[in-house]
């Protein structure tokens, strides 16, 4: 019984620990054929406010 309460802290921390970590996605501009060249990437984070976008691009046009 007590090795169940000693493991219970260290699976709980495991299961949530992915919720925790920071993901990165690359971007790539679209094209006709589909994906294009990569243009840099952006970091999704978790703040106590929310979600959090921080982007590192490059090789854009100005403008919309």
């Amino acid at each position: 019984m007590k090795r169940f309460f000693v493991l219970l802290p260290l699976a709980a921390g495991l299961l949530t620990a992915p919720a925790c970590t920071d993901h990165t996605v690359t971007m790539q501009l679209a094209n006709e054929q589909g994906s294009g060249r990569a243009i840099g990437t952006i970091v999704i984070t978790e703040s106590r406010y929310g979600v959090v976008f921080t982007p590192e691009l490059s090789g854009l046009q100005p403008g919309v």
